[in-house]
């Protein structure tokens, strides 16, 4: 129970944050090249997330799909929304939000922002797509109050880099040998697309 505590406290970490503002300027379009993708597999990588795809619904447990990809585009510093990135299980016709995002020693946080979201301050809701069901995941697990589910977002982050490359995590399979194939949006525009068979990465 420890171990898992302090996973979810350096992998999930809380932080408030006002999306109101941003120091440097907020990036409207990004171009990626896609490197790698696949289901996480080892515990102390954050293979999986106890949550709730509605604030209602039952808990399960999820294992995290990832891909990694180069972002251009940075040669100046600007901020990455990463809420305007989410994927799409093209069979099962379901919408992920990222539950994280690693850029080397960096890792990105989340915080609890409850039910009080203005709707429309967040992309992923924005961005809904028709005939699709969004995963807008909620979780009691992370926070210090386990009785009260949260929702989460990932907050904005600002980056000056030459080669960027960030890897992204969403709460999608119920098992590591899952299947599935997906398309990787940015907003309402799809950036990279990519296949899991039986919890391994087709090329």
């Amino acid at each position: 129970m420890t171990k898992f505590l302090f996973l979810s406290t350096l992998y999930l970490s809380l932080i408030n944050l006002s999306f109101s503002q941003y120091k440097h300027p907020l990036i409207e379009n990004v171009e990626i090249e896609l490197e790698h993708h696949g289901v996480k597999k080892n515990v102390l990588d954050g293979a999986k997330l106890k949550c709730s795809k509605t604030l209602t619904g039952p808990d399960e447990t999820r294992f995290r799909v990832y891909f990694s990809a180069k972002f251009y585009d940075f040669s100046t510093k600007k901020t990455l929304d990463f809420n305007n990135i989410s994927v799409v299980d093209v069979d099962n016709k379901i919408r992920y939000r990222p539950d994280g995002v690693i850029q080397y020693g960096f890792s990105n946080g989340l915080f609890a922002d409850k039910i009080e979201l203005i709707e429309n301050e967040d992309p992923f809701i924005r961005y809904s797509q028709n005939g699709i069901e969004n995963f807008d995941f909620y979780s009691k697990a992370l926070v210090a109050n386990l009785n009260e589910k949260y929702r989460y977002r990932l907050k904005p982050e600002a980056f000056k880099s030459n080669n960027l490359k960030l890897t992204f995590s969403f709460p999608i399979f119920k098992t590591q040998k899952d299947s599935g194939s997906f398309k990787i949006y940015w907003k309402d525009k799809v950036i990279g697309e990519f296949k899991i068979k039986d919890g391994v990465p087709v090329q």
